[in-house]
């Protein structure tokens, strides 16, 4: 496929990975045959190609550009489609990796993570259909929240505000790098850190 590409058009300089399906399930109600089907294309599918074009620019001495096509649903959990959330996720590492690996034979490779603007998607998550599993965020308001909204607990953490030291990095011009530290709501001496 790559060679045919490559023969037809003279060259390969950029790969596009705009590929995805969702499957629009819950956790508790997606199928084997789903979830599989889902991971492979929209993760695999990606996986795959680019590593048949890269060889091909290495071998062919090009450099060139991936682009894989994200989603911010891959950053987040959604009500629904669990297998797409997670093959996005995979999506955003595999392109960490493919770029570090990839750097030294000059092909860049970055991604960017549309959202549906304007769709319940892009509005924090799509409404199961009548009949499926309701979720309790569906059935109930947060303690102490009027309106319903929010994540009931899920995720939160205690955080207690402590005076820590900020440690910040100044270079001289010899290159070597000192440390400055301080406590929030005092300003410190660059060099002395004080």
């Amino acid at each position: 496929m790559v060679a045919a590409a490559a023969d037809g058009l003279g060259a390969i300089d950029i790969l596009v990975n705009n590929v995805a399906i969702s499957d629009n399930r819950h956790f508790l109600e997606i199928t084997e045959e789903e979830w599989r089907r889902t991971i492979d294309v929209t993760l695999s599918s990606p996986f795959f190609v680019s590593r048949e074009v890269a060889k091909w620019m290495i071998a062919n001495d090009r450099t060139g550009k991936i682009l894989n096509i994200g989603s911010t649903s891959g950053f987040k959990g959604r009500l629904t489609a669990i297998a797409y959330t997670a093959a996005k996720g995979g999506v955003f590492n595999l392109t960490q990796s493919m770029a570090v690996q990839l750097a030294p034979y000059g092909i860049v490779v970055n991604q960017i993570s549309p959202n549906m603007t304007g769709s319940p998607v892009g509005q924090g998550g799509v409404q199961p259909k009548p009949g499926r599993l309701q979720p309790r965020r569906a059935r109930r308001p947060a303690a102490g929240n009027r309106q319903g909204r929010g994540l009931h607990g899920v995720g939160r953490r205690v955080v207690r505000r402590r005076r820590q030291p900020i440690r910040r990095r100044r270079h001289d011009g010899d290159g070597l790098v000192r440390e400055a530290r301080r406590t929030p709501g005092r300003k410190a001496d660059a060099r002395t850190g004080k």
